[in-house]
């Protein structure tokens, strides 16, 4: 249930802190189409980086993957909020480039949790099962976007739908089971 709920609440913040980042940066900011895309090109290629040293840390520290993956989120959650405020190419550059890597490290080490919570022959059906909540968040919380974002504004539904949420993912996550790295599946099976 944990991992549900974890897993719904951080692709829930996704449409709005990642999906529609290119029509914020461009409608609402006030930026070109190319540099809407140099911003997020270079964002995306850092997180590509930022995936992989998740992984690495969630396999090298105590307390493994989960704590990787729920300080990913909830830090990527609190660096996200400047960016809502910020106008100007630099200003918005610098912001983007510390928040979207460390918001889509999550994943170095979340899918392996995920695993490794469902340490039996389940894992492929669990990854499958929590991926799909991950599509239903996405279609919940962008229908949210349309109707919230005219009514009560973009900045206060960035916090709300987006930063807010994505640190609770985190925080709910604290409260999943505790894997310790390198054990085998027979350790940790229930």
């Amino acid at each position: 249930m944990i991992l549900t709920v974890a897993e719904f609440l951080h692709e829930f913040s996704t449409p709005t802190l990642l999906f529609f980042t290119a029509v914020i940066l461009e409608d609402y900011k006030g930026l070109s189409a190319s540099q809407a895309l140099f911003i997020l090109a270079l964002s995306t290629a850092i997180a590509a980086f930022a995936y992989f040293i998740a992984g690495l840390l969630g396999n090298m520290i105590r307390h493994g993957r989960k704590w990787v993956a729920a300080g990913s989120t909830i830090l990527g959650g609190i660096f996200s909020i400047p960016f809502i405020y910020l106008t100007g190419f630099y200003p918005l550059l610098l912001s983007s480039v510390l928040w979207i890597p460390v918001l889509l490290s999550w994943n170095g080490s979340w899918w392996t949790y995920v695993s490794e919570s469902n340490p039996t022959r389940a894992r492929g059906t669990a990854g499958g099962y929590i991926n799909a909540v991950s599509t239903v968040s996405w279609i919940v919380s962008s229908a949210l976007w349309s109707v919230a974002v005219p009514s009560i504004g973009l900045a206060p539904w960035w916090i709300l739908g987006g930063a807010v949420v994505a640190i609770l993912a985190g925080i709910v996550l604290l409260f999943g089971r505790t894997i310790e790295p390198k054990k085998e599946l027979e350790e940790i099976s229930f």
